[in-house]
């Protein structure tokens, strides 16, 4: 859809467009590193209950 939106001429509204593409990329990069993070804990050693 970038190139697309980079390439191709007349496109209403591309700057709107481009700042949308922008914001969804930086949601998928965010949500990428908290899946990173869930896995990473599923797969640490187990540690036992701290004492109180």
């Amino acid at each position: 859809m970038e190139h697309e939106l980079n390439y191709k001429k007349n496109v209403p509204h591309q700057g709107d467009l481009r700042a949308s593409l922008t914001k969804k990329a930086q949601l998928i990069t965010e949500l990428d590193q908290e899946m990173d993070e869930i896995k990473r804990r599923m797969y640490q050693p187990k540690t036992p209950p701290k004492e109180v």
